[in-house]
């Protein structure tokens, strides 16, 4: 099964840094797991994923839709938007 993820997180970096200062695409990557974690937890489902991640920079990517297709065994975004800043 291959899952593609798209990657963009908003999410605020609590670390001591000024809050204008981007988070790496480690440190966003790093959150996001945190997060689908407890998704994961909450729902009881898992995704494995190998290769298929994305990850855009902050506002670089706008209205993720994914497949919600549960019997196929596959998640994928269908719809989504590339925003230029």
């Amino acid at each position: 099964m291959m899952v593609i993820i798209h990657v963009n997180m908003m999410l605020k970096y609590k670390s001591g840094r000024r809050e204008n200062q981007s988070m790496t695409d480690q440190e966003r990557f790093e959150l996001f797991t945190k997060e689908l974690s407890e998704l994961s937890n909450k729902y009881g489902i898992m995704i494995t994923s190998t290769g298929g991640v994305d990850i855009f920079g902050d506002g670089e990517l706008a209205d993720v839709k994914y497949s919600n297709d549960s019997t196929s065994g596959d998640l994928f975004s269908y719809s989504y938007k590339i925003v230029n800043k």
